[in-house]
């Protein structure tokens, strides 16, 4: 069994007057693209420091290319265009067509044919090139990790079904006038190509005049799953796995963060791929819960699992657990899956126990899984 969780970005933009603070201007919320760097980057950070810093830029690449009339089909996998729109540079850009298929650009052959390895014949349908493999801003001009107001501006939530990961970010006072045209966001105060996701700002940028501050108000909001009571198949060898799993418990790094304040419920976000993983034998009967809560799990500790290596573009993290002949024996009514605070999050009931003995030794091996919604 695979857990998902898909995430997305809305920021909001506002210039403001440095010394009333009342607000010039105001954008609407608005999604940005999360970049193939930045997803790969969750294998080795949590959501909450991959968008530590707000990058500001002066370029115009865009985030995608909508195909408008023209429609594309795809067969024996060569993607084909009613009329040109493709170009060379799409080749590592990903095609996503109105049918919802969504495959990566491996090759250029003409404004109106690629290669994409892996595809799915499909009919004709308008579609959509996004530039997930972009890793920096056309012209970056400034970063920051400043944050203003207080804690009802920054700091995390959990409403039940999802959690709100909040920074609003204030810019310095602007001695000259410019127009910001792209915002991103990043893990590091280093300038480069080390975005997590980016965007243009709408209407063609904002000009930003002497005296007056940026704003910038961020939302990442990741949707675990399960949160209720899923049936999952058998994926045992010799045994009946088949049963019953939910996320039991969301100790899912909450954090408070302003003015260089840190306070927080988990350092290690228990839930998330990055950190390390364990999985512990349940031998008594127990009660599956019907929802999560964001208190912590129950403490298991010495029972960590091996992490394998993460490869580019998968977005999945696997972890494996064996035990030997001497340990878990007796009848097994389920799972528990452990977070790096060593708290359980995942609980997996069996429909049938189980029986380890002491003449075998039993692995158990899970994943964990991560995903980007796009919407043409």
């Amino acid at each position: 069994m695979k857990l998902l969780s898909t995430a997305s970005v809305i920021y909001e933009t506002q210039i403001i007057d440095a010394k009333t603070g009342r607000t010039i201007k105001r954008n609407a919320p608005k999604r940005n693209l999360l970049l193939d760097s930045g997803l790969d980057g969750i294998a080795v950070r949590s959501w909450w420091d991959s968008f530590s810093h707000c990058v500001l830029g002066s370029g115009t690449t865009p985030t995608k290319r909508d195909s408008g009339a023209i429609t594309v089909s795809i067969t024996s996998e060569v993607a084909t265009a009613s009329a040109g729109y493709f170009e060379a540079a799409d080749v590592g850009r990903l095609l996503k067509l109105d049918s919802g298929q969504e495959v990566y650009i491996d090759g250029y052959t003409s404004t109106t044919e690629v290669t994409v390895t892996g595809a799915s014949d499909d009919a004709a349908s308008e579609a959509t090139i996004w530039y997930v493999n972009e890793t920096g801003h056309g012209s970056e001009e400034v970063r920051s990790s400043t944050l203003a107001d207080g804690s009802s501006g920054n700091g995390s939530t959990w409403d039940g079904s999802k959690a709100e990961h909040k920074r609003t970010f204030i810019f310095p006072t602007e001695t000259g006038a410019l127009t910001y045209r792209e915002i991103g966001w990043s893990h590091t105060s280093s300038a480069g190509n080390n975005l997590f996701g980016r965007d243009l700002i709408p209407g063609g940028g904002d000009s930003i005049a002497p005296g007056q501050r940026y704003k910038v108000t961020v939302r990442l909001r990741i949707t675990p799953s399960p949160i209720t009571q899923v049936s999952i198949p058998n994926v045992g060898g010799t045994w009946d796995t088949s049963g019953d799993a939910i996320i039991s418990t969301l100790y899912y790094a909450f954090y408070s963060d302003y003015e260089g304040e840190n306070e927080f419920y988990d350092t290690t976000g228990n839930i998330e791929p990055y950190s390390s993983k364990g999985v512990q034998v349940l031998n008594s009967d127990f009660t599956l819960p019907s929802a999560p809560v964001d208190t912590p799990g129950t403490l298991l500790s010495g029972n960590e699992a091996t992490r394998a290596g993460y490869v580019p573009g998968s977005r999945e993290v696997g972890f494996s657990r064996t035990f030997s002949v001497s340990q878990g024996n007796g009848t097994i009514y389920g799972l528990s899956i452990i977070g790096g605070a060593h708290r359980e999050f995942m609980k997996i009931k069996f429909d049938t126990p189980q029986t380890k003995d002491s003449d075998h030794e039993l692995t158990i091996s899970f994943k964990l899984k991560w995903g980007r919604i796009l919407t043409n």
